[in-house]
């Protein structure tokens, strides 16, 4: 379970200088409360589009809104990102369809690089897995790495 902390440790959060991302890689985040989630959601999405990268995340209606909160609390310029295309805050609750997830994080990823950024890389999470295995539908959680490995390749 991850700790639950009303305020995250500076040192957890990106700085306003670019960041580098490190190679492709799958992570989890069990998370015992709404505070843990947000926070590691915040984290992530925050460190892709401060680095000049896109993000796309999968949350319930008041996630999205508390997230698009914290990350305007954290000098992350979301209303710039969503306008340039590489912020999606999507509903969890929409059924998943992987064409359309592989078109979006495409599209992600070439919006970033319409901004400059000449490997850019895609943050995807949010809460669906959780969600799914929470109501015994495992399936999804097996297949969408079989969803995201294609996109994930470096080109």
């Amino acid at each position: 379970m991850a700790r639950s902390a009303h305020a995250s440790p500076n040192h957890l959060w990106p700085s306003n200088q670019a960041i580098a991302v490190r190679a492709p890689r799958h992570e989890i985040l069990f998370c015992s409360d709404d505070t843990a989630i947000l926070d590691g959601l915040t984290r992530f999405i925050a460190v892709a589009l401060k680095g000049g990268n896109a993000g796309i995340v999968w949350a319930t209606d008041s996630h999205r809104s508390n997230l698009l909160q914290n990350l305007q609390r954290h000098s992350v310029d979301v209303d710039a990102a969503i306008r340039q295309g590489t912020y999606i805050a999507a509903d969890v609750s929409e059924p998943p369809d992987a064409a359309r997830i592989v078109a979006s994080i495409n599209a992600l990823k070439e919006a970033a690089a319409k901004t400059g950024n000449t490997h850019p890389r895609v943050a995807v999470c949010g809460e669906r897995a959780g969600l799914l295995w929470a109501e015994g539908q495992n399936g999804f959680c097996d297949s969408s790495r079989t969803i995201f490995k294609p996109v994930s390749q470096e080109p």
